[in-house]
């Protein structure tokens, strides 16, 4: 394609793809910092998204989605991302959106994922549940 481009007189075809790249993943090298500062600071509990909110303005983290505005618009935008990446995984940990509440309010927590297969220890053949195809 490129060649094709140069003959027709197009010149600089794709002389930025490395700059693209890098300012690609810009959002979700975002996204990895604040999900691991949320983990080490919360673990798997349940929190809401000023719990979240006050982290993120803590260790400076999420200011793009989170805006210049006040501390609640900063709240709202967050809550808004949250809800947008529920059940998107950053390395080994799942964002997600649980149910309310009792008192209404949409509580956020990371799942961390089994990063290991299962494997089958079984040496026996009475702990083996083998299939024989063919019989």
């Amino acid at each position: 394609m490129g060649g094709l481009l140069k003959v027709a007189g197009v010149e600089g075809f794709l002389d930025n793809l490395d700059e693209l790249y890098a300012n690609a993943d810009v959002e979700g090298e975002s996204w990895r910092e604040f999900v691991q500062a949320w983990w080490a600071a919360h673990g798997a509990e349940e929190v809401l998204v000023s719990t979240l909110n006050e982290l993120c303005e803590k260790d400076e983290l999420m200011l793009q989605v989170r805006g210049e505005g006040g501390p609640r618009s900063q709240q709202s935008r967050l809550g808004r991302a949250l809800q947008t990446a529920r059940d998107r995984v950053f390395g080994d940990l799942r964002v997600v959106v649980r149910n309310q509440d009792r008192k209404k309010r949409t509580m956020y927590a990371l799942q961390k994922l089994a990063g290991e297969l299962e494997v089958n220890t079984a040496t026996t053949p009475e702990e083996t549940t083998e299939v024989d195809p063919w019989a």
